[in-house]
């Protein structure tokens, strides 16, 4: 007799994590089965392997409910000689039967999945699945295919073995021939599967038993299941009788059993651990009553006692924790799917046709009896089967569409609302009635849907005589809002979410609602959204954000600056991790969309919640809190600086979170970041060193060659490698002679002295040059253009170094900086290439010529330069002198303690 055979996957051309094609060996109501990866080529391909070699009588395909392939083609073949550098499907030589075509599954709104039985007649061990390019739809998002579950029935005798003579592909070729009156020998496995369908398949082993049952009690089953056999065969018909009514029975429990699975799985899958644990409690109160009331293991202890009464009989109730439970079973009637003929129906081959050696033949097809969906895209706990089967008529044009769903035909009547249920729905109550509430109140799903349809169906009709009336309602389809908008099922809550649209939209322009009334709406619908906007579940999660905009973008809720304040209250120390970060996407979004001024929001009330999100300890939160203080900072500038914690600019080295916020503050104004200037001063200073080096090299071959001879300026050109040797001419005796005084030249000011020889250059640099200054923090010797460069990337001053006015472009240091920035006293700095002096703050023309106008003029030169010369210089002065005690320090800073042997930094050619 047919029956299910066990397999194992071989081969697979991909799959996605935590979508094994192993799990197509599992069958139960929770199996996850096989997924393509993501932007998969076509075709994919999976090889089973069976355990020996077998008469293949039927095959069931379970697809998913939108990761649907448009077709699949089976094939399949013998195990040949396998080399480890490829696949099977390349090792194995295989033979196409034909081609499955897959529904759409748009009619069912993606609620159902489809499951295909074939019947064919061939020995095989291999089995090939092709799967071609999978149907479009909003949710296959990432055009993938997904087999949730495979099925192989097959005859497994000992005869039907490689090697032994038994009933082989060309002897059932034969028999089917002669069956049908063909002038040949028939080789089509599928019109085989039509002629020699079996007698009699085991409910027990198809597949829609398999997704529809607990899975202990599936077991259960089939071990009494045998067991009547083996009482049929010994003539024990009493027995078997008895055991044919337990199973029936233990069917339908199991089925039961399942949904409490389903049940508590979804619960725990959103954290609702009471229902989690009310759904356990519920299966295992269940599972015993049924197991002793039937007397199950008795019979499978072999005895042969059975239940004397009907299953369905009462019980009196147990008192569980002081609650008095019923016992008794549920009264719903089930009805297990029956075996039916097997109607012959036409397969459409689309593009590919399906080999025949004769005429079409059709393709058998089971119309199996089948249940309704459970719920909406329940991606990882969708199971097939829930309470009962609904019987679906396939078309004969449609091809062997069998869909599997699971859902609650009846669902039970409502319970009654309790004392508390009734004081926080009164107005609710009073306007839609006891039933439309119970339904909302009610612990199913299915019921509280039914109840907000009701309600959104009812508000319309309504009679409103007087204002008063207005407001009692508004009052009442707000208590129904914080019964739909706290629930943690999605249809519930989209249902709760169209009231609400339909309430501030056709009924509010109806009724004109006025100011207050939209207050008292937002204000008891913004903090259960935003509880719904921080939830685990992706889909609600978007939903409850997108409600949230669209409340921040209806006109009157944006007139009266209803929503924006809700947005900026205070965080409390104890609010999850999930909720701030919620909170902060709808604040940001709300601010990029709407605007502060639009919103009705100050600058003081954001930043009062964003420095508080600075030092959260979630980094999700101090993101989300870094980029909103940036994007202000583009709208109000200084304005935002001042309102920042006062220990901000004194942690922004220390911590991330502030140096990212000042660094983006950098780039906002324009300029460099630490990082950057130190990389800019970094490169600067070693082409200097280089330069200097080069100048010093050439300066040292010219005093040699000086002193040799008039070949000066030849050697030069040599030096400098513009000209060969050759073609320059022998230098003049004046060339060779201001050669020979170029030692006697500054080369920062250009003031010329006779004793400016050799070493007698570093005292005029250390206390007289007017190009240059002493910075009294590190006694370094720097050029005066470039003293605030130093001061910001290379002075090692003790308090924190400098920091540039975004506004005046001077060298602050970094304790007086936000003093500075909040005083906003400088003067503004309009053209970039303009320079600012270090020493007097005053503006400075572009370019050398400024700086030498500004520090060497004679009209006016730099009033805060202690080594400016005079006014008349007397020629005396280019004699031998000595040098002048060092002047006083700079009146902008500090002065320091002296320096024995200052060091001198010359960074410019002159």
């Amino acid at each position: 007799m047919p029956r299910k055979v066990p397999f194992r996957v071989v081969s697979c051309s991909g799959w996605e994590d935590e979508y094994h094609p192993s799990c197509l060996e599992v069958h139960n109501p929770f199996v996850k089965g096989w997924r393509s990866p993501r932007w998969c080529l076509y075709p994919q391909e999976v090889v089973v392997k069976l355990k020996t070699p077998s008469r293949i009588r039927k095959l069931q395909f379970l697809s998913h409910q939108y990761l649907i392939a448009s077709n699949i083609e089976l094939c399949v073949g013998e195990p040949q000689s396998l080399s480890p550098s490829t696949s099977a499907s390349q090792n194995n030589q295989f033979k196409t039967l034909g081609h499955i075509p897959l529904s759409d599954n748009e009619q069912t709104g993606f609620r159902s999945r489809e499951l295909k039985s074939v019947s064919v007649d061939v020995i095989a061990q291999l089995i090939k699945l092709v799967f071609y390019h999978n149907h479009i739809n909003k949710l296959n998002v990432f055009n993938q295919v997904s087999l949730v579950a495979l099925n192989v029935i097959a005859d497994v005798n000992d005869e039907v073995t490689v090697g032994t003579p038994g009933p082989s592909n060309e002897m059932l070729h034969d028999a089917a021939s002669t069956v049908h009156q063909s002038p040949g020998p028939c080789t089509d496995p599928i019109l085989l599967g039509a002629i020699n369908k079996p007698s009699h398949i085991s409910l027990m082993d198809d597949l829609a038993f398999d997704v529809a049952q607990d899975p202990e009690t599936a077991q259960v089953i089939r071990r009494l299941e045998g067991l009547k056999l083996s009482a049929v065969k010994g003539e024990n018909f009493e027995l078997a009788r008895k055991m044919k009514d337990v199973i029936n029975e233990l069917q339908k429990a199991g089925e039961i059993l399942c949904h409490y699975e389903v049940e508590k799985k979804l619960a725990i899958e959103r954290e609702d651990y009471e229902t989690a644990k009310e759904k356990k409690l519920q299966g295992e109160q269940l599972r015993s009553q049924i197991y002793d009331h039937l007397g199950v293991m008795n019979l499978l202890s072999g005895g042969a006692s059975a239940p004397t009464d009907h299953p369905r009989a009462k019980h009196p109730p147990t008192m569980k924790g002081g609650v008095a439970v019923s016992t008794e079973m549920p009264s719903v009637t089930f009805s297990m799917p029956r075996s039916t003929s097997q109607v012959p129906v036409p397969v459409s081959t689309g593009q590919v046709p399906m080999p025949r050696s004769t005429s079409q033949v059709p393709m058998p097809v089971s119309t199996s009896q089948v249940p309704k969906p459970f719920s909406t895209n329940q991606e990882p706990l969708l199971p097939t089967l829930k309470h009962t089967y609904a019987s679906l008529e396939v078309p004969v044009d449609q091809g062997d569409t069998v869909l599997l769903s699971v859902g609650n035909d009846s669902p039970s009547k409502p319970e009654p609302m309790t004392d508390k249920e009734l004081n926080e729905c009164s107005f609710a109550v009073e306007a839609f009635g006891t039933e439309a509430l119970e339904h909302i109140c009610s612990k199913q799903y299915q019921l509280r849907e039914k109840g907000l349809t009701m309600v959104l169906q009812g508000l319309p009709s309504l009679e409103l005589p007087s204002r008063k009336d207005v407001s009692t309602n508004i009052k009442a389809v707000c208590q129904v809002l914080s019964r739909g908008l706290s629930d943690q099922v999605l249809p519930t809550f989209s249902l709760a979410v169209e009231l609400l649209k339909y309430l501030l939209g056709p009924y509010s322009q109806k009724h004109r609602f006025s100011k207050l009334d939209f207050s008292f709406i937002i204000g008891k619908v913004t903090p259960l959204l935003l509880i719904r906007a921080g939830d685990m579940a992706p889909r609600m999660r978007a939903m409850a954000t997108d409600t949230l905009l669209y409340l921040a973008h209806h006109d009157h809720i944006k007139n009266h600056f209803l929503l924006g304040p809700l947005l900026v209250q205070p965080i409390k120390q104890q609010s999850s991790c999930r909720l701030v970060v919620a909170r902060l996407e709808v604040l940001e979004r709300f601010l990029q969309e709407i605007g502060t001024e639009a919103g009705g929001l100050s600058l003081e009330a954001i930043m009062e919640v964003t420095n508080v999100c600075l030092v959260h300890v979630n980094k999700m939160v101090r993101d989300i809190a870094v980029r909103i203080t940036l994007d202000l900072y583009k709208q109000y500038g200084v304005e935002l600086r001042r309102m920042l914690p006062s220990r901000a600019e004194d942690s922004k080295n220390k911590t991330t979170v502030w140096k990212a916020l000042f660094d983006g503050f950098d780039r906002i104004d324009g300029v460099p970041s630490d990082k950057d200037r130190k990389n800019v001063a970094q490169a600067t200073q070693v082409a200097k060193q280089n330069e200097i080096k080069k100048l010093q090299s050439q300066l040292k071959v010219l005093r040699e060659l000086t002193a040799k001879g008039p070949s000066l300026t030849h050697a030069a050109a040599v030096i400098e490698g513009h000209i060969p040797s050759h073609e320059v001419p022998e230098p003049s005796q004046e060339v060779a002679d201001d050669a020979s005084k170029l030692d006697m030249t500054c080369v920062f000011c250009g003031e010329k002295r006779v004793d400016f020889t050799g070493n007698n250059l570093e005292p005029h640099y250390l206390t007289e040059c007017p190009m240059l200054a002493q910075c009294t923090h590190c006694s370094q010797v720097v050029e005066i253009p470039e003293l605030k460069n130093h001061w910001l990337t290379e002075c090692e001053e003790e308090g924190g170094g400098f920091k540039e006015c975004p506004n005046c472009r001077v060298a602050i240091p970094t304790a007086h900086f936000s003093t500075h920035v909040q005083a906003n006293t400088c003067t503004a700095v309009t053209n970039p290439l303009s320079n600012v002096c270090p020493l007097c703050h005053q503006v400075v023309p572009p370019g050398d010529t400024g700086w030498k106008e500004h520090l060497l003029g004679t009209s006016s030169p730099c009033a805060m330069n202690p080594r400016s010369k005079p006014k008349d210089m007397h020629p005396s002065d280019l004699m031998p002198r000595p040098h002048p005690p060092p002047p006083h320090p700079d009146p902008t800073v500090e002065s320091t303690s002296s320096v024995a042997v200052p060091k001198v930094r010359q960074t410019r050619k002159k």
